[in-house]
């Protein structure tokens, strides 16, 4: 009994010290709460959602798979079809690879107060001309209209809750420069076929760690699975560079390491395109995919 006089004595006498604590400097006794709280706060920024935002994941597509898809992957791409993988986005990812959620003002995953996609492109300025090449719209790569919607959108659902919600040039900037350091087709061969195993295991030899593949099927034979994205997962950084092992190894229209996927030629004409691409849905993307 003696010993529990003494425990319950000491309880009452720390919460007594937290109350004067609070009382005389409430702002402080704040601070401290929040620098002990396991995971509240963000080691590489001031956010709020460091508890479940985990690592990035950078999507490039290969157009000519984009804009001869069937649905829900597959778009009615106008203009240019590029011949080199673009960049689709650089997402948040939780622990569990799920989608950091897009920002929330009265849920707000940081504690910084993001640019609004309707102030974006200003920021964008320096950059426009290499995001047309790199991070097309390719509903239509060569509309001003188009791209500067797709920019606002990546903005919105992933970037204002990155590591840079008041810095979006910075965030683009981090995806450009991921995106140069690699061969543009990742030295696979257009019109070859693969095996989705195989795809993974050249991207990893030229990466470093382990890729996650994304198929689609062929808007003509949609028997036939295609090469549509291949993703790549970096730590938590800023800015990220660090590549990781992804944690799928695929996902889409894949059923297996072992699916036959084929690596889509370029077009070589828009007419040869539009044959292609005559019925399929014009979505910006798929509502199951980013």
């Amino acid at each position: 009994m003696h010993r529990y006089n003494i425990l319950a004595g000491g309880a009452v006498a720390c919460l007594s010290a937290a109350i004067t604590w609070y009382l005389v400097d409430p702002q402080a006794f704040v601070l401290y709460k929040l620098h002990f709280q396991p995971r509240l706060l963000s080691t590489s920024r001031d956010t709020v959602s460091t508890s479940y935002f985990a690592f990035y994941k950078l999507s490039l597509q290969w157009p000519p798979s984009t804009c001869t898809s069937a649905p829900p992957q597959g778009l009615n791409c106008l203009g240019r079809v590029p011949g080199q993988f673009t960049i689709h986005g650089l997402w948040p990812q939780d622990a569990h690879d799920k989608g950091i959620p897009p920002y929330n003002s009265s849920n707000p995953c940081t504690t910084d107060t993001p640019v609004s996609p309707e102030n974006l492109l200003p920021y964008l300025q320096p950059i426009q001309e290499t995001l047309k090449q790199l991070w097309p719209n390719l509903r239509n790569s060569e509309s001003e209209t188009e791209n500067q919607f797709f920019w606002r959108e990546e903005w919105r659902k992933h970037g204002m809750c990155s590591d840079y919600p008041d810095k979006p040039l910075d965030y683009f900037n981090s995806a450009l420069n991921l995106k140069n350091g690699f061969d543009p087709a990742f030295q696979l061969t257009p019109g070859a076929s693969y095996t989705v195993q195989q795809v993974a295991d050249e991207v990893q030899r030229q990466v470093g760690a382990k890729p996650e593949i994304v198929c689609s099927k062929n808007k003509v034979d949609t028997k036939k699975l295609q090469l549509w994205e291949i993703r790549l997962c970096y730590n938590k950084e800023m800015p990220p560079t660090t590549v990781r092992d992804c944690p799928k190894d695929f996902s889409g229209r894949c059923r297996s390491l072992q699916d036959s996927i084929t690596f889509p030629n370029p077009p070589s004409s828009s007419d040869e395109m539009e044959n292609h691409l005559e019925g399929i849905g014009s979505e910006f993307r798929a509502s199951d995919e980013k």
